[in-house]
């Protein structure tokens, strides 16, 4: 607690801890609604983000197709935006990502067209070959669970597990899995919110985050320092000097 009350973070939230907080409690009003047809959307209004997903069953080799649509628009942004802005729209697009099933409990089959606009278009006629710029943002952004391969013009992929995403390559043929965490996007957020916000404005953020973030990771966020470090570095003081009694060594972590 000493280490929370002289913290130089401990402060109103500036305007990026603002915007952090914000967007973290958008992403908890604006949740998923899926129509009679069978597709879900979903649309933030902060992030200023749409994406939709549509499941075609087993007739389709496909599975879930995923629309990375912006804003209703596949227009790029004329105005660049913020890192917090940008962690905002990943934040919203990994929250219907998480709606993809795990293999074993569902379709778990997933696949996204990178739409090319005029830009790429002028790009190729100038001899360029390579992955168009929605597709570089989306394998970079999903740490390649998202990536088209030379041959096709969809990327596609099965969800393994929570983190694990496997994409197919040439020949349509599986590649190496890839961890590609949805959370973490999350935490990086809730980091930026904390830096520069008092802790008792903290529970504004809502279970949204918390349920990503721990003790910890808050602790951290706020002081620079982690908790479990900073008592094992104290105790070891404490127990070098004789301040402390002897047996409260056995709390002490086996090396």
């Amino acid at each position: 607690m000493s280490l929370l009350s002289n913290s130089s973070s401990m402060q109103v939230p500036d305007k990026t801890a603002k915007e952090a907080l914000k967007i973290l409690q958008s992403l908890q009003q604006n949740t998923s609604t899926l129509d009679k047809e069978g597709r879900t959307s979903l649309k933030n209004p902060v992030t200023k983000t749409e994406v939709g997903m549509t499941n075609y069953g087993s007739g389709r080799g496909g599975g879930n197709n995923i629309d990375f649509s912006r804003n209703g628009s596949f227009t790029r942004p004329a105005k660049p935006n913020t890192p917090v802005q940008q962690l905002g729209v990943q934040a919203t697009i990994n929250q219907l990502l998480s709606e993809i099933p795990i293999k074993g409990t569902g379709d778990s089959r997933y696949e996204a067209q990178p739409i090319e606009d005029s830009k790429d278009l002028a790009k190729r006629l100038d001899g360029y070959k390579g992955e168009n710029q929605r597709a570089k943002v989306y394998r970079r952004m999903t740490k390649g669970a998202f990536t088209l391969a030379p041959d096709n013009t969809m990327m596609r992929g099965n969800r393994l597990g929570e983190s694990k995403w496997q994409p197919r390559g040439e020949k349509s043929r599986y590649a190496k899995a890839v961890n590609y965490d949805l959370t973490e996007v999350l935490k990086r957020l809730g980091i930026k919110a904390a830096q520069r916000t008092a802790l008792q404005k903290i529970p504004g953020i809502g279970k949204y985050l918390q349920a990503y973030m721990t003790a910890e990771d808050m602790f951290q966020a706020i002081t620079g320092k982690r908790p479990t470090g900073e008592f094992v570095n104290q105790a070891q003081s404490t127990i070098k000097d004789q301040s402390m009694p002897r047996p409260a060594t056995l709390m002490m972590p086996r090396r």
